[in-house]
């Protein structure tokens, strides 16, 4: 899967992937695409803003990146989350990986 890295300053990386799902077809190359920019101390951002459908793998993925930064101590947010796509996440029972800002409709959701 193609990502687009956005940005890097300050030990953060802001990668895109460019499709408009995350889903069976494509997630497992999503986290393979992912995985190798993750470094120890780095943040990375991963900007959901041209993704309008996530499934099952496409969560997966996510909870893959989540994974491995954690072992990394580096933290992991979602960034541009469409509010559908959150309620949807918050709707499977994974709220307790979401952490909302104050304000939703243009801030990131945190994963710890």
């Amino acid at each position: 899967m193609d990502i687009k890295t956005l940005s890097f300053s300050n030990d953060t990386l802001v990668v895109k992937p460019l499709c408009t799902a995350l889903v069976a077809r494509n997630a497992a190359d999503f986290a393979v695409s992912v995985l190798p920019l993750l470094q120890e101390g780095r943040r990375l951002e991963i900007d959901l803003s041209s993704v309008g459908h996530l499934d099952g793998s496409g969560v997966g993925a996510l909870i893959s990146c989540r994974h491995a930064m954690r072992r990394l101590g580096c933290m992991f947010m979602l960034t541009h989350v469409q509010m559908h796509l959150a309620e949807d996440l918050e709707a499977c029972g994974l709220q307790a990986l979401l952490v909302p800002p104050a304000e939703v409709s243009a801030a990131p959701y945190w994963m710890q």
